[in-house]
């Protein structure tokens, strides 16, 4: 059953930039799965399929790549020890659960969607380490980090190749 979902979600992703991990964490929390199991599962197939697209889509800039290694990677991290470590004691559940509300009211509200762009445009490396942070401690900052995207780009075309954790989001229609 695991082997089905990963394959359905792998599609997602590799067109999207985002499946597995966004996807992924919840419906494995749901059936029953650790946290830490889940992240030992998906994280693999996640990042195969970031490697595989870094490594034929050469487009990804130097300074967005630069911009996510050294204000988003330590933050993600962090949260990534901290959660695993157990030096916070979370409800992952319940974190994962306020994301998902968060990221489908920014979806269908444009008000908060805009504000929290504006946000992130004139704050780029909090924004990076805070949703560095937040995908590390639950898997679910791929929609934060699309905000950010559509907010650092004026161009859909260009929004369509930032890196998002290590996989391009490519030529998203709705950046």
């Amino acid at each position: 059953m695991i082997l089905i979902i990963i394959a359905i979600i792998s599609v997602v992703q590799s067109l999207f930039g985002v499946g597995l991990l966004l996807f992924g964490t919840p419906i494995m929390l749901f059936m029953g799965y650790t946290f830490p199991v889940a992240l030992s599962i998906l994280l693999p197939a996640s990042l195969t399929i970031s490697v595989l697209q870094l490594l034929i889509d050469k487009s990804v800039g130097r300074a967005n790549l630069r911009s996510f290694v050294f204000f988003g990677l330590p933050f993600l991290a962090l949260g990534l020890i901290a959660n695993l470590s157990g030096l916070l004691k979370l409800n992952i559940e319940v974190m994962v659960a306020l994301l998902l509300i968060l990221s489908s009211a920014l979806r269908l509200f444009s008000g908060p969607k805009r504000w929290l762009s504006a946000v992130f445009s004139k704050h780029a490396h909090v924004a990076l380490a805070t949703t560095g942070l937040l995908h590390g401690l639950t898997n679910m900052g791929g929609s934060l980090l699309s905000i950010y995207c559509s907010s650092a780009f004026e161009e859909k075309n260009s929004c369509g190749k930032i890196l998002l954790w290590g996989t391009p989001v490519l030529q998203r229609p709705n950046c």
